[in-house]
């Protein structure tokens, strides 16, 4: 599958794959179900190439949660992304992971 280019996403890209599965690599060897749970659009700046907006994921991590780093994000329609993800906190059934494009 062809790796799309992190600067040519934009939210729609995202928004279409609402409450889906998205599979991350925290570790190589240890694949992590994560759910797109929102896609925000965030205020532009006029010097800004495109629109900036965030996504969060959600895990079902209960006891550890992973810093903020790029890991490896796959999709079965986006294919392969490395995104820069942050850990946001823990949610009802897990932990949340963010990250912003702009």
């Amino acid at each position: 599958m062809t790796i799309p280019s992190l600067l040519s996403l934009k939210d729609a890209d995202f928004k279409s794959y609402l409450e889906t599965t998205f599979t991350v690599f925290f570790q190589a060897d240890s694949p992590t179900p994560a759910i797109l749970k929102t896609v925000v659009e965030l205020p532009v700046h006029p010097k800004m190439k495109r629109k900036p907006f965030s996504i969060l994921f959600e895990t079902q991590q209960q006891t550890q949660y992973y810093p903020q780093a790029i890991y490896t994000v796959e999709h079965f329609a986006m294919g392969t992304l490395n995104i820069f993800l942050v850990p946001v906190g823990p949610c009802k059934d897990g932990i949340q992971y963010e990250a912003v494009f702009s």
